[in-house]
């Protein structure tokens, strides 16, 4: 469906972006906290959608992943500034062992999982994300 031109953004904005919702509030791929994520945020989601083109970038990211069949060749050295990798662990869209493979990547990478958290662990537990962000970036200045 992704690789259809226009198709993905029609039926995103379907019923009134029933499916939008459908994403941020499924139990496959919603939000764990249920409180990190209003129906004030997603009238705000859906009014920024509404907008002419809003939709095409999200789309074309995963139309972009759907044509790559085979693992992309990575430049060497791997990426050297020092990276902080935050994974919520019930990530409905990507696999948990993406973490791992990704900070493989990195030349001094620290990966940090979160248990009760989705795809979008910045709300879920933005408490936890901050901290362990400040704490990055205290060791890195």
């Amino acid at each position: 469906m992704f690789l259809c031109p226009g198709l993905p953004e029609f039926f995103m904005r379907a019923n009134d972006f029933e499916n939008l919702e459908a994403i941020f509030r499924s139990k496959e791929t919603g939000f764990c906290n249920r409180e990190a994520f209003t129906d004030d945020d997603l009238e705000a989601w859906k009014y920024t959608y509404a907008k002419p083109g809003a939709l095409s970038p999200p789309m074309n990211y995963n139309r972009a992943t759907m044509l790559q069949f085979y693992p992309a060749e990575f430049p060497q050295p791997i990426l050297q500034p020092k990276t902080l990798y935050i994974w919520g662990q019930k990530d409905g869209f990507l696999m948990n062992e993406g973490g791992d493979l990704s900070i493989k990547l990195c030349k001094n990478a620290r990966l940090i999982k979160i248990p009760n958290a989705s795809h979008w662990v910045q709300q879920d537990a933005h408490k936890e994300v901050n901290k362990h962000i400040q704490e990055f970036l205290a060791e890195s200045s």
